[in-house]
């Protein structure tokens, strides 16, 4: 691993926007108000989905519903951009604990904004606790919890949340605390110029990676199956309720850090690589170690669901916490598209990257408001949603958790995916047209530069290939 980490002739001396990852979070914002749409939109929910949906349907769509599995891929993201930036900014002198502070805002602002988003934003879901003050015993939950705007939308209420609707956590939380781990174990890579110890510093990520990767799901579900610990200390209520939601962070939701957290040792391993500017070879090296060792973990883990599992659709695609089998499909996924975007994109001559700043300027715009879009996404969907169903069936059979004819009638499933698409895509293009002010992105960049020595200009129109 003793390898140059001097520049291409065909990259210029200047750090350069990765814009393949612009594009990736536009598409992947976009992919999943498709799928979040279609799934929660038209059946409420993965369980209801698999009961009333034809196994040949299911199967048709499955490509499309296994992108729900990729939720780490903003984490994956965050842990490009964040390296990637830290290490440019140290290079050029600044200090590393200067270089944090704007992740630190940020991530305290994401922990703060997805309290807000669960309780007053977010869809309608089955209880999966006891109710609070009862005696701790593990019985089968059963009715649902809403939100204020579900409760709004669903019910003519303006009434508070069901109290288990603040342990609906998102991926604020996973992504937040991965930036403050990175930030932890870059502040001793880079220390007194460590930066420079190449091979050291991919040893220990991949380390990192692997290992966590590896640990995540059974420290999962010890804490969560064995000890039961985040619903004992719900039931409790009191102060220990808002321990268990700091609890939930950690453990027991689909998109709680264990096991969230891998995606962001492999994402600020490849920051760490783009921002040295190593040879491709190199980085091809890497990560098709990456690759290969997850192909096989997922290849593994496939396998023996399949031979173990009495119920393989429940168990592939209505689960509590992302299981192995899509942690390590989706951890080779990207990593192999991030290696292509890498060789084809980013390693690409100046007169390539220009030409594909203009064909995919759209969806990378759309990547400038994508924590803004995942906090609309859902309450809108479900405004959109609420009207179909009422449109289309029976008032009486219209409910959460209750089957009506929308569901099964396909050419009215057709008709509101394509309107609430347009939808979308005319509130985008319009937003663009301003620069996308006044989104949650602009104003955590607003109060972040106040602490920044140089100043971001993400959210300032189309910036050329060598802007950051």
């Amino acid at each position: 691993m003793n390898e140059k980490i001097t520049e291409s002739p065909e990259k210029p001396d200047t750090y350069k926007r990765i814009i393949s990852i612009d594009l990736a979070r536009g598409i992947s914002i976009f992919l999943l108000i498709i799928l979040h749409t279609l799934i929660y939109g038209v059946w409420y929910s993965e369980g209801l989905a698999l009961d009333v949906v034809h196994i040949a349907v299911v199967a048709a769509l499955s490509p499309l519903v296994m992108l729900a599995t990729w939720g780490g891929g903003f984490s994956y993201i965050s842990g490009i951009v964040n390296v990637y930036n830290m290490k440019r900014r140290v290079e050029r002198g600044i200090k590393y604990r200067k270089t944090t502070i704007p992740l630190i805002v940020s991530g305290i602002a994401l922990l703060l904004f997805d309290p807000l988003r669960s309780v007053i934003l977010y869809r309608t879901t089955d209880n999966v606790f006891s109710p609070i003050g009862s005696i701790y015993i593990p019985l089968e939950p059963s009715g649902v919890n809403r939100s204020i705007w579900g409760n709004l939308i669903e019910t003519g209420r303006l009434a508070f949340a069901d109290p288990e609707k603040l342990y609906a956590i998102g991926s604020l939380p996973a992504i937040a605390i991965s930036g403050f781990v990175i930030a932890i174990i870059f502040a001793f890579l880079f220390y007194k110029g460590g930066y420079k110890k190449v091979k050291r510093n991919v040893i220990v990520l991949l380390v990192l990676g692997f290992l966590f990767a590896g640990i995540a799901n059974p420290i999962s579900d010890y804490v969560i199956i064995e000890l039961n610990l985040v619903e004992r200390l719900y039931v409790q209520g009191g102060w220990k309720y808002f321990l268990g939601y700091i609890l939930k962070w950690f453990f027991g939701g689909q998109l709680s850090y264990f096991p969230m957290g891998s995606y962001a040792f492999f994402g600020a391993l490849a920051g760490y690589l783009l921002a040295l500017k190593v040879d491709y070879k190199f980085f091809k090296k890497i990560f098709l170690t990456i690759i290969l060792v997850f192909l096989g973990g997922f290849l593994i883990t496939a396998g023996l669901l399949f031979l173990n599992s009495d119920d393989i659709l429940a168990a592939l695609f209505d689960y509590e916490v992302l299981p192995r089998v899509w942690l390590y499909f989706s951890l080779f996924a990207m990593s192999l598209l991030l290696l292509i975007c890498v060789r084809y994109v980013e390693y690409a001559s100046e007169e390539k990257r220009e030409n594909f700043l203009r064909k995919t300027k759209f969806f990378r715009k759309m990547g400038n408001v994508t924590l803004t879009l995942y906090l609309l996404e859902g309450p809108i969907n479900l405004a959109i949603a609420t009207g179909f169903h009422y449109l289309f069936s029976e008032p009486g059979t219209v409910g959460w958790g209750m089957v009506d004819s929308f569901m099964v009638t396909w050419w009215q499933i057709v008709i509101f995916m394509v309107v609430s698409l347009a939808f979308w895509l005319t509130v985008i293009w319009a937003w663009s047209k301003i620069n996308f002010k006044y989104g949650f992105e602009y104003w955590v960049m607003k109060f972040g530069n106040l602490f920044r020595t140089e100043k971001s200009i993400r959210m300032i129109g189309d910036q050329p290939s060598s802007a950051m």
